[in-house]
This record gives structure tokens, C-alpha cells and sequence, in this order.
């Protein structure tokens, strides 16, 4: 099904082992599109829906329930259900599939109270109908109750009626009605009802990561994590949490939860903060076999000191451990002692990181975690770990870094004569940063998500592969250039020269007030793209023929925001338009 909108007011129910997605541009499904409308999404049994995002018009009414069907993501989404206005769950449970996506839930969850209705009886299976008559169920002081009539069509006849969603809250007999279909004759007698049953497991499914952040205060349904990460944003008070094997369960800071049971592989993502925004677990932690991972998470590299995890007793046959190498892709160089002090679970580094400087002495150019040694640490040669600060320091030799698998360094520092090229199928990731000292020039070639800060001090960094949304900065006297990507804003007081020779190169929000040094070779010619603002009040522009013009024009600059200023002066020869707000031609 292409992109679609539920129909106005409707109720629509999967189940079976129905598989319906909604693809194409948008692939969203709408429960609801006019102003006073209400409309319910039944999924039932082992029924899917997969669909970019779920929502309802506005002034409308909107529901959710699941009965044991899946909602699978086909796109990130930081609102999956945008307005939806109850999400509930009922026995046979819910599943959310992120399939490989970042996506946000940001309604509560909640469950069936008081009573629901379970039955209602054909007292007249009537005559000469043609479809299915539509069941409405009305009052009884409660809502979200939905039904279908079946028929036979070869007798014309109405034979019972399905139950798709049993509602909440009923404190009477609710009104039902059946119209449509084509025949006359039949009808319901009053629907039957009773105590709503417990909710069944909230499941997170599938790759990716999702986020709830709503506040359900009274689910008291499981929640499983099957597969990829759960984090909360908001709150789930009394729901009990199940991790499953290679899962993560990630809290957000401050929880109060009911508890937690951790499988033997299942990853626990714990905020390392000495602010005490730490979780309470009130019936506490159980391990229930093998070993099980408490994962230190932090915006930047961990500091020496106590830090609180958890306030939680731990309890079951397995063990509980603390794990750096899995944010650092390996072994990580974290001196710690893990221990739980009458239920507070304390976590107290003695030092990170070592000072490592790059010498080959293996002589394989390989850059990677706990394997090649090829650091010299004081006078010992050594391996690469995480959190260690790597210098490529004028002893080092030049030449190609081949970085393999990834790496997680606190920082980085090349402040060499020499040459170093980073390549590779590996990557350098976590929150390192990266200052560029000396004449030579160090050109990165492979894919990169380290976010901290960028700083050009001096030679030349050629970024032909990407780095993360760190900031940039290029003093006066150094360069960057290349034909690559940096997510983060650039302050360049130096050269920004793109291309290897010619070619774009991509940064973030851009203030200019250096040169750029923009080649052109026939037909092409470098370019600057901003994500973001670009302003080049100020800035110079020194243009150099590599090849006679064959264009009759070239953007040699644009961004995703507005250009500011001009530059100082216009070559020889050329004309500079800035009449486009997004680009200089």
C-alpha cells in the first residue's frame, strides 16, 4: 500500500497474521483526518503494520490498541504516533519493531480498567445481506470498545459478531447498533461485559533504538527488550523490565522503576554523572544467569572519581559487571572497582587513559584496539586502548594510519613535519578531539563519528573522508581542505581550500573570515557547501586556473541557510552574484 490516510472517523482492525505496510514518500497512517472525528487502529493477533509514523487530524480523536500485533518503523521519527491519544495494551500484548530506526514514542502507555466488553449475541440473524453491517458500541461510561458483524453470503445472514478492541472503563452495558450491509432483520442483544484482564508484555523489538517518553504511571504489563535499545525519557514506575540477551535497556536520569531482570548478555546503559541523577530500581536488579553489562554512558571521556549508578539491591545466580570496551569498540584503558554498598551501586575510577605516541614498531601501519603494538607508552611499547591520548608527534613516521575496527581515543593530537594519511574500513568514534599542530599535513580518508572539537592550528587537514558534529576551527596560517564532510560549525580564520584538487567539500554552520581558495578546471570547479549558515564577511577569495574556464558559470558556494557579506574582492575577470540568498556564483 502507497502513502496512505486511514479513512475519517473509521476504526480499522489488523489481525491474523496480517502484514500491511505503507510505503512510498510519506508511508504514514493517519487514524483520524477531520476536526470531531473519532477513530480506533486495532493491532490484533499477530498482525503488522509497518509505516513511517501513525497520527490523526487535528481536533480528532485518535486510539491505539494492540492486542497482540506489531507496529513496525520504516523511517527515524522523533513523534512514531504524532497526537495519537491513548495507546492501550491488552492481554496478548504490544510489539514495536524500531527495524533499524531512532524513533520516539511520546504518548503514555496505558491498560483496559474496569470492564470491558467480552460478547455480543445475534438475537436475529435477519435476511438479504450482501456485506458485513457496521457494529457501533455507544455509552456504558466507558470507551474504545470496537466490533464487527459477520454474514454468510451464501444465506444472506448475520451469524455473530467480533469483538476488535473490548475498551476500558465500563460501568454498564454499553448501546450497541448495527446498520448497513444491505439486508434488514437482524439484531444484537445487549452486549456483555466484565473485569478488564491484566495487560500483556510490552515488547521492543528489532534493531535501532526506541524512546519512551511518556509518563505511564499505572502499566503494570512487562516490558521487554528483545532486541536493540529501550531507553525512557519519561516514566514507567511499575512495569517490570525484562533485557534480553544482546538488548539494552537505557534509563533516563532519575528513574524510579519497579525492576529490572537482566539475561545472561544483556547490556544495562547507566548515565556516568556525579550530579546523583542516578535510577532507584525499588525491588531491585536480578541477574538471572551468566553475566550481564552495566555500559558507562558520558557526553565525554570518564574522569577519576565515585560515581553512584544505581540505588538497587542484585540479586540471581549471574554476575553483574562494569564494561567500558563496548562504547570504546574494545578493550578500554579505565583503572576501576565495581562494588554495591548496601544497595548502592558505586563505581569508582582510579585513572583513565594512558599518553601514547605512534611509532609503527610492528611495522603493519595498523591503528586499532588492544591488538597491534605499535604506541610506545613512557619507554614501553604498547597496544592501543580506549581513553588512551594518541600524539603523532614529531619522532612519529609519516605515512598511512590504517585504522581497522574502532577506535575510541580521549584525544588526538598530530604535531609532525611529516605527512600522515588516516584510512581504512575502520572508524574513529566517542567524543575524542582532534588538534592538527605542525607544517605537514594530515589528510582523513575513512568514515569517522568522533564528535569533539576540531582544532587547525597549524599545515593542513585534508578531510576527504567525515567526522562528527564536532566544532571546527582553522587558525590563521593553517587550511583544510579536501572533498569531505564535517557535521559541526567551522570558524575559519585561515584557508578553507576544497577539492583534491577539485572538488566540494561539506561543512556545518560556517563563519569565514579567511581565504578560500577556489580552483577551477574547465568545466568544474571547487565548491564550499554549508549545512547551515555561511558567512563570509570579511573573507577573501584568491581564484586559480587549473584549466582554462569552459563554463559560462560555477556555485563556488552554497548552504542550507542564508550567505552574509561578500567577499573583500572580486578576481580578475570574474563576476561574483550573490542575487541567490543560498549561494555565491
Amino acid at each position: 500500500m502507497s502513502d496512505s490516510t486511514h479513512a475519517s472517523g473509521a476504526d480499522l482492525t489488523l489481525d491474523g497474521t496480517t502484514d500491511w505496510a505503507l510505503s512510498g514518500a510519506a508511508g504514514y497512517a493517519a487514524i483520524t483526518r477531520n476536526a470531531s472525528d473519532i477513530g480506533n487502529l486495532n493491532l490484533n493477533g499477530n498482525s503488522v503494520l509497518s509505516t513511517r509514523r501513525i497520527t490523526r487530524g487535528s481536533g480528532a480523536v485518535g486510539r491505539l490498541n494492540f492486542d497482540g500485533g506489531t507496529l513496525r518503523a520504516t523511517a527515524d521519527e522523533t513523534n512514531f504516533m504524532a497526537g495519537i491519544d491513548s495507546v492501550r495494551i491488552y492481554p496478548n500484548g504490544a510489539r514495536i519493531d524500531s527495524n533499524g530506526h531512532a524513533i520516539t514514542i511520546n504518548q503514555d502507555l496505558s491498560q483496559a480498567t474496569g470492564n470491558v466488553v467480552t460478547s455480543i449475541p445475534v438475537t436475529n440473524p435477519g435476511s438479504g445481506y450482501i456485506g458485513a453491517p457496521i457494529v457501533s458500541i455507544s455509552a456504558g461510561g466507558g470507551t474504545g470498545a470496537t466490533a464487527v458483524a459477520n454474514y454468510d453470503p451464501a444465506t444472506g445472514t448475520v451469524t455473530g459478531v467480533t469483538i476488535t478492541s473490548p475498551g476500558s472503563g465500563f460501568t454498564s452495558a454499553p448501546s450497541v447498533a448495527m446498520t448497513g450491509g444491505g439486508g434488514t432483520g437482524a439484531t444484537l442483544g445487549p452486549a456483555v461485559t466484565s473485569a478488564a484482564a491484566a495487560p500483556g508484555d510490552f515488547t521492543k523489538i528489532g534493531a535501532g533504538m526506541l524512546t519512551l517518553g511518556g509518563n505511564s504511571p499505572d502499566f503494570t504489563g512487562n516490558t521487554v527488550v528483545q532486541a536493540g535499545t529501550l531507553s525512557i525519557t519519561g516514566s514507567l514506575p511499575v512495569s517490570p523490565i525484562i533485557v534480553k540477551d544482546a538488548a539494552a535497556f537505557q534509563p533516563g536520569p532519575y528513574q524510579m522503576l519497579q525492576s529490572i531482570s537482566l539475561e545472561n548478555g544483556a547490556r544495562l546503559n547507566l548515565p556516568l554523572s556525579m550530579d546523583n541523577d542516578y535510577m532507584t530500581v525499588v525491588e531491585g536488579i536480578q541477574v538471572t544467569g551468566g553475566t550481564a553489562k552495566i555500559i558507562p554512558t558520558s557526553t565525554e571521556a570518564p574522569v577519576p572519581g565515585q560515581y553512584i549508578l544505581a540505588q538497587s539491591a542484585v540479586s540471581g545466580p549471574g554476575t553483574l559487571q562494569v564494561d567500558f570496551g563496548t562504547t570504546t569498540g574494545g578493550a578500554a584503558r579505565v583503572a576501576s572497582t565495581f562494588s554495591n554498598d548496601a544497595g548502592t551501586l558505586l563505581l569508582n575510577i582510579a585513572s583513565v587513559g594512558s599518553d601514547v605516541t605512534w611509532t609503527n614498531a610492528s611495522g603493519n601501519g595498523a591503528w586499532n584496539t588492544n591488538n597491534s603494538v605499535n604506541f610506545l607508552n613512557g619507554a614501553a611499547n604498547d597496544k592501543f586502548l580506549g581513553y588512551d591520548r594518541v600524539t603523532f608527534g614529531p619522532s612519529s613516521p609519516g605515512g598511512n594510519i590504517d585504522i581497522t575496527g574502532q577506535v575510541a581515543p580521549a584525544s588526538i593530537i598530530v604535531n609532525s613535519p611529516a605527512n600522515f594519511v588516516f584510512q581504512g574500513t575502520g572508524s574513529i568514534i566517542g567524543q575524542s578531539t582532534l588538534t592538527k599542530q605542525g607544517s605537514g599535513t594530515l589528510t582523513i580518508s575513512n568514515a569517522n563519528t568522533f564528535s569533539g572539537a576540531i582544532n587547525v592550528t597549524a599545515g593542513r587537514l585534508n578531510l576527504n573522508g567525515s567526522v562528527g558534529n564536532g566544532e571546527l576551527y582553522v587558525d590563521a596560517g593553517a587550511t583544510i581542505g579536501g572533498a569531505g564532510v564535517s557535521g559541526g560549525i567551522a570558524s575559519v580564520a585561515g584557508t578553507i581550500a576544497p577539492g583534491n584538487p577539485v572538488g566540494t567539500l561539506t561543512l556545518g554552520d560556517t563563519l569565514l573570515s579567511g581565504t578560500y581558495q577556489c580552483e577551477i578546471d574547465g568545466a568544474l570547479s571547487d565548491k564550499l557547501v554549508a549545512n547551515g549558515n555561511l558567512d563570509i564577511t570579511g573573507a577573501s577569495l584568491v581564484l586559480t586556473e587549473r584549466s582554462a574556464p569552459s563554463a559560462s558559470s560555477y556555485v563556488i558556494a552554497s548552504c542550507t541557510g542564508i550567505v552574509t557579506g561578500t567577499f573583500m574582492e572580486v578576481p580578475a575577470g570574474y563576476v561574483l552574484d550573490y542575487s541567490d540568498p543560498r549561494k555565491v556564483i
